[in-house]
C-alpha cells in the first residue's frame, strides 16, 4: 500500500509537471486581455496559498501521518500546474501587454519558479522519507512554498488593484473633461 500510494503520487506529480508545457500551448486562448489572465492567475494563487498554508499546518501537526498530506500535495500540485498554464498564456500575450503588465508577469514568474523548485524538492523528500516528515528540511520546503504562494498572490493582487485604480482615475478624468466641455 505504501509503495503504491507513494509511486502514484510521484507519477501524478511528474506527469503533471512534465506535461504542463504541451497542455499550455493547446489551452492558450485568444481574445482575452492580459488583465483578465492576471486576474485568473491571482485567483489560482489565492487558492494555492490556502492549500500551501493547509499543508504547512498539517506538516507541523504532531501525530499527523504522511497519509494525511497526500491529498494536500495533490491539490497543491494541481494549483501549481494551473498557474504554470496561466503564466504560459500570459507569456504568449506579452507583446500586447503594457509595461506594467509585463512587470507583473515577470514578478509572478519569479515567485512561481521558487514555488516549483520548493515543491519539487518537497515532493522528493515526501516520497523518499515518509517516516521523517518532522525534519527541519521538509518543514523548510513546505514553509517556503507557503511563503512564495502568499507573495505571488499578494504581488498579482496588488497589481490588479493598482490597475483598477488607474482605470477609475481615467474614467474620472474623462467624466471631468466631458463636463468641462458642456
Amino acid at each position: 500500500m505504501l509503495k503504491t500510494t507513494k509511486s502514484r503520487l510521484s507519477v501524478c506529480l511528474a506527469v503533471g509537471m512534465a506535461a504542463a508545457p504541451a497542455m499550455l500551448l493547446a489551452a492558450s486562448g485568444t481574445g482575452t486581455s492580459v488583465l483578465d489572465k492576471l486576474e485568473d492567475l491571482h485567483a489560482t494563487a489565492v487558492k494555492a496559498s490556502a492549500d500551501a498554508s493547509d499543508l504547512a499546518s498539517l506538516s507541523h501537526t504532531e501525530n499527523s501521518g504522511w497519509e494525511s498530506q497526500v491529498d494536500s500535495w495533490t491539490t497543491l500540485k494541481t494549483s501549481v500546474n494551473d498557474m504554470g498554464r496561466q503564466l504560459f498564456e500570459l507569456e504568449s500575450l506579452r507583446g500586447a501587454a503594457t509595461p506594467a503588465e509585463r512587470g507583473a508577469i515577470d514578478h509572478a514568474a519569479r515567485h512561481l519558479k521558487q514555488m516549483v523548485d520548493n515543491a519539487e524538492a518537497g515532493i522528493r523528500f515526501f516520497n523518499d522519507n515518509h517516516a521523517t516528515l518532522w525534519r527541519p528540511d521538509y518543514q523548510k520546503y513546505v514553509n517556503n512554498i507557503a511563503a512564495e504562494s502568499a507573495r505571488l498572490s499578494t504581488t498579482v493582487g496588488q497589481f490588479i488593484r493598482l490597475e483598477d485604480l488607474r482605470a477609475r482615475e481615467k474614467q474620472i478624468e474623462n467624466t471631468i473633461g466631458t463636463e468641462a466641455v458642456d
